[in-house]
């Protein structure tokens, strides 16, 4: 509870209401068991492999997101959680009144 405490308290402080900080607690918590679910999985998931004909346009952005990430020497999934918390809290904080 200590932990939960603490994150409670930052989102408070950066101006999440006292009545909606246990409800982005629980939203990052999503994104972390999500994303630990995708860590877990195959680096080429994502790959469309044979249907990649049928659907060029998410086969060139999967082939981008790979190149991308190979050429920083990381995950694809990295990738996707960096841009999941980013997202997570620019979004929280435009709800927020002193975002």
């Amino acid at each position: 509870m200590r932990n939960y405490d603490t994150i409670v308290r930052r989102l408070m402080a950066e101006g999440c209401p006292e009545d909606e900080a246990v409800d982005a607690l629980v939203t990052f918590e999503a994104l972390i068991i999500g994303s630990a679910l995708d860590a877990a999985a195959p680096d080429d998931i994502m790959a469309p492999g044979d249907a990649g004909a049928g659907s060029p346009a998410f086969a060139a952005a999967e082939r981008a997101r790979t190149a991308a990430a190979s050429a920083r020497g990381i995950r694809p999934t990295d990738r996707s959680f960096t841009l999941g918390v980013r997202a997570l809290l620019r979004g929280l904080r435009a709800e927020w009144p002193r975002g």
